[in-house]
């Protein structure tokens, strides 16, 4: 291992700086002579921009710098991943899902309130078991959905939740159903989450 010793005599004008090697013969070490003005001019007060001239004889220390597909894949995981101080929802009284499926889709798209909330709950979406999941399906969002039953609740139109998670925020893995009521006087759907950022005392969410 090597070691440098630097060695530094202050006179009333001039500063003598000498830097060397352990392993380094006599007449290779070099000394570097200073005025009392250049030695005070290295200091910073605190500026982060300014740069100081390098003497030509002191050897250069280049560093590598980090690249590589690896690292690039795992940077683009912590942009594509995203953590909001609260988690926004938006709550929407839809009347009807099956045709405003392709507004909604354009909004996803357009409007920044729409693609980054992390929650989108849908009320009244008037879906059946006759309509499939897949056609009411948004990029980027796992669906869960709670169509009225005509038995239970003695009704024949109108129900239904929908709740669309972002996947940005939450792993669809992690998306679990704890429960789902539909009887006459209330539709319940019940959701358990667990996004990719929570606080140390949360350790799911319910929506």
């Amino acid at each position: 291992m090597f070691f440098s010793s630097i060695c530094v005599s202050c006179g009333p004008d001039l500063a003598s700086l000498r830097t060397f090697r352990v392993d380094e013969p006599q007449e290779r070490r070099t000394n570097f002579v200073y005025s009392r003005e250049e030695l005070l001019a290295l200091r910073t007060k605190g500026r982060a921009s300014k740069t100081h001239p390098i003497p030509e004889g002191l050897p250069s220390c280049y560093r590598g710098r980090r690249a590589g597909t690896k690292l690039k894949a795992k940077r683009m995981e912590k942009c594509w991943r995203y953590k909001p101080s609260i988690p926004s929802v938006v709550i929407w009284n839809v009347n009807s899902l099956a045709n405003k499926t392709d507004e909604l889709v354009a909004l996803v798209r357009n409007q920044r309130l729409y693609w980054e909330c992390s929650l989108l709950c849908l009320a009244e979406t008037w879906l059946t078991g006759n309509i499939p999941d897949t056609n009411v399906n948004i990029p980027g969002f796992a669906t869960v959905t709670a169509d009225r039953d005509a038995r239970l609740s003695g009704k024949s139109k109108g129900g239904g939740l929908v709740l669309f998670v972002n996947i940005r925020w939450c792993n669809p893995g992690h998306v679990t159903v704890k429960e789902r009521i539909c009887c006459r006087d209330i539709e319940l759907l019940a959701v358990s989450l667990r996004p990719y950022y929570m606080p140390r005392e949360l350790s799911h969410t319910i929506a």
